[in-house]
């Protein structure tokens, strides 16, 4: 690993709020720059008017120990509570014993055999999507992933057929 920048950093030396700007506007572009630029494998940056560090993690082993070994020693992003306005106190956002509850909960329908179970249907979903796609097309790669993240999830989570209901939408 790496040694961290020490000093917070944004891509190309934009001020925070043209940063966080850059970030909205094209998130992977931010995001592979602050890695490249920000140096090592911690690359503390900041954005808008926030006064603390927010930290890049480059390293697997990194990203586990925040994530799995020591995530109880950590906050979610400083922005959780506005988006706890917007999605609940779901999963993605929970924190502590609320969280640990919820993820045992949904632990099941992500157990190994059960994601295993589950291929097909992925693989059928996704090659009803790539027939859709013709031949010289431009295809906004997003909202096409983002469509079949969504049918998978509907199909394989909650056994929902989604799809044929959004397809003559479509049509």
């Amino acid at each position: 690993m790496q040694t961290r920048n020490p000093e917070p950093f944004t891509p190309g030396g934009v001020a925070p709020h043209a940063a966080l700007y850059a970030m909205r506007r094209d998130p992977l572009t931010f995001f592979t720059k602050l890695a490249h630029e920000g140096g090592g494998d911690i690359a503390p940056f900041r954005l808008g008017d926030h006064e603390h560090d927010l930290y890049l993690l480059n390293h697997p082993d990194l990203i586990r120990e925040v994530l799995v070994t020591q995530d109880r020693n950590f906050t979610k992003w400083f922005a959780v509570d506005r988006i706890k306005e917007v999605l609940g106190e779901g999963l993605f956002v929970s924190e502590g014993e609320f969280h640990m509850g919820q993820r045992r909960l949904s632990q099941p329908a992500f157990h190994r055999e059960r994601i295993a179970s589950y291929a097909d249907q992925m693989t059928s979903l996704a090659l009803r999507l790539r027939e859709r796609w013709q031949a010289d097309a431009i295809i906004d790669v997003c909202r096409e992933m983002n469509w079949l993240a969504m049918m998978i999830v509907a199909s394989t989570l909650f056994g929902a057929d989604v799809e044929s209901e959004s397809e003559s939408q479509l049509a």
